[in-house]
């Protein structure tokens, strides 16, 4: 006679069983199951362990780089700092280009004096054309504007410099920016500003009761001896730091011409305009090519 077992209920698995699958496997006991859970949870620890370790190494590594690199360059500039200490600005240099500017501004204002007397006996005369005043202001303004380094103590020269056999200017020797104008321009442009120059100041004359002696021309002299002066410091002594400080004197002085036609002569001051527009171009230009080029101390320095 067969005898049946019976389970306890406890016992029996209440899933339906299909092939191949025992109870256990459906219901592993709570042991079982953590052993199991931890088997797949350790390897994605540990694979998020090595990426933070990765990561933490990889931070340290660019700090480190990072120092590295501060203490290269505060080293250099303590160097930098150490030469500059021991060469000194040059005193005498500053003094000079003041100066020098200063004395061919007073001599400019002076031709201006001497010129308004002789338009005065110009007028005067029933003989000298009605127009020969104006003639005479236009061509001083037309001949300081391009040859104003007449009335410089400096040396305002275009050096040439030879290497290696070869004829070559200041602009040759130097890293340019590459949006940098063509040679061919500089003198067109240039000539083109005399004449605006020369236009605006006549206008400026006859506004003013045709009176040389007056503010707005007196700060258009005043910028053409900055720029003769910033002339010596860039092609003569060239230095390429201090021309920097220089064509920012150049900017603001011919901003503030700009400015004193205007308000006397709107005429006047649009015609001036370009002459500002353009030296806002040659003042980044200056700019670029000084750091181009090493950035030199922008202070003139005592030679070693």
């Amino acid at each position: 006679m067969a005898t049946s077992i019976v389970l306890p209920r406890a016992w029996a698995c209440k899933t339906p069983i299909t092939a191949n699958v025992s109870c256990a496997q459906r219901h592993p006991r709570p042991g079982v199951r953590n052993v199991q859970m931890r088997q797949h949870i350790t390897p994605a620890r540990r694979t998020l362990g090595d990426a933070s370790r990765e990561s933490v190494g990889a931070r340290h590594g660019i700090q480190r780089r990072e120092l590295g690199n501060n203490t290269r360059r505060t080293c250099a500039a303590a160097a930098a700092s150490s030469d500059l200490g021991e060469q000194g600005v040059d005193m005498g240099a500053l003094a000079k280009y003041v100066l020098a500017t200063a004395f061919q501004w007073g001599a400019i204002i002076a031709a201006l004096n001497v010129l308004q007397m002789a338009n005065s006996a110009l007028a005067a005369s029933a003989v000298v054309p009605a127009w020969a005043p104006k003639a005479v202001v236009a061509l001083f303004f037309g001949f300081i504007s391009l040859k104003s380094r007449v009335f410089s103590i400096l040396d305002n020269s275009r050096p040439t410099i030879y290497k290696d056999g070869k004829k070559m200017n200041v602009m040759d020797e130097r890293k340019r920016p590459s949006w940098m104008p063509p040679p061919l321009a500089f003198p067109i442009v240039w000539t083109t500003i005399a004449l605006l120059r020369t236009i605006s100041s006549v206008i400026i004359w006859e506004t003013l009761g045709q009176n040389l002696v007056v503010v707005p021309l007196a700060a258009l002299t005043l910028h053409l001896s900055i720029g003769d002066t910033w002339n010596t410091i860039n092609n003569v002594e060239r230095r390429m730091g201090t021309a920097v400080i220089g064509v920012g004197f150049v900017w603001m002085s011919v901003v503030s011409a700009v400015y004193l036609y205007w308000t006397t002569s709107p005429l006047a001051g649009l015609v001036l305009a370009p002459s500002a527009v353009w030296l806002t171009v040659a003042s980044v230009l200056v700019y670029s090519i000084w750091d181009l080029n090493g950035r030199e101390p922008m202070l003139p320095m005592k030679a070693k």
